[in-house]
């Protein structure tokens, strides 16, 4: 009896690679956020190192302030808040 897989491996691979690109745009060295990124990532390295939580959830948590103030709608409101 020989194995075979269903789906040839390199589409199952570049179905992983294409996903992980999604997730991960590109760095946007004019983000608007970046100008104050370094402070709130300190924040949550802070914060991450007081409750002794795992590496990865430092990296999570960066990761989805990040994705978050990547959102096309999210500059109009950060603006508000920065001069409030």
């Amino acid at each position: 009896m020989n194995f075979k897989a269903e789906v040839p491996m390199d589409l199952i691979l570049s179905k992983l690679i294409e996903d992980a690109n999604e997730l991960n745009p590109k760095y946007n060295e004019r983000a608007f956020y970046l100008r104050d990124r370094e402070a709130f990532v300190a924040w949550i390295f802070e914060l991450a190192d007081k409750l002794r939580v795992q590496p990865e959830t430092f990296h999570h948590a960066v990761n989805l302030f990040d994705a978050y103030l990547m959102r096309p709608d999210i500059q109009q409101h950060m603006t508000k808040i920065r001069y409030l």
